[in-house]
């Protein structure tokens, strides 16, 4: 009894720590570089389209109320709600990126299952920042969302500059500090049954594939 004790405390404290670090990490990217070109370009947008750059605008309210929702970290929540972030987030980078920005959709609308929250969009949103933004002729992202036996299976692939195997355990093991991938990690391997995989190497791009429970 004291043991699970003692694990339930240190699971809480793990969790508290990555909500804490993911808020903190959040609230300072939504900085001046991000936010400069992003509303640059809709107020470029908005002289010649002004719906699209009202519905540019919508997308960035969804972005910045989910990145600062502090209740909504703690939550599980469905796949569509999750999806509804990341579609945000990568109809602003497409309008920010425009044709270097390819998105390939390949999701199973049927599953129904949760996942701790802000598990995909930062994942995506590393693949963009790190993965696609450092090359000078784009790249493409992929989202698959699939049934697989008594799972659902979640794929973010990038074909960007990918990481060595060395930046990779850094990664697992805490040494680099890239929340975007360390916290969905940390929040998937808290629930049982659950996996997380990462798959990269050098100038080969990189895929992370999740599996979850089928259950709610």
């Amino acid at each position: 009894m004291l043991a699970k004790i003692k694990s339930l405390f240190a699971m809480k404290d793990s969790v508290s720590q990555s909500i804490h670090n993911e808020l903190s990490y959040y609230q300072a990217q939504i900085t001046p570089h991000f936010l400069y070109i992003t509303m640059n370009t809709i107020i470029g947008l908005s002289y010649q389209n002004a719906d699209r750059a009202r519905d540019a605008l919508e997308h960035l309210a969804v972005y910045f109320q989910s990145k600062l929702d502090y209740t909504k970290h703690h939550s599980m929540v469905s796949i569509e709600e999750e999806i509804e972030l990341v579609e945000s987030y990568l109809a602003i980078e497409k309008i920010r990126f425009g044709d270097l920005l390819f998105i390939d959709w390949d999701i199973d609308k049927s599953i129904d299952v949760m996942l701790p929250s802000m598990t995909i969009q930062p994942l995506v949103e590393n693949a963009v920042q790190h993965g696609l933004a450092k090359k000078k002729d784009g790249g493409r992202i992929r989202l698959s969302i699939r049934q697989k036996g008594n799972k659902a299976e979640i794929v973010v692939e990038d074909n960007g500059i990918g990481m060595s195997k060395e930046k990779q355990n850094q990664l697992f093991r805490g040494y680099n500090h890239r929340i975007g991938f360390i916290n969905p990690y940390t929040k998937v391997k808290l629930i049982k049954n659950a996996t997380f995989e990462l798959v990269s190497g050098e100038g080969e791009g990189t895929k992370v594939i999740i599996t979850m429970p089928n259950e709610r």
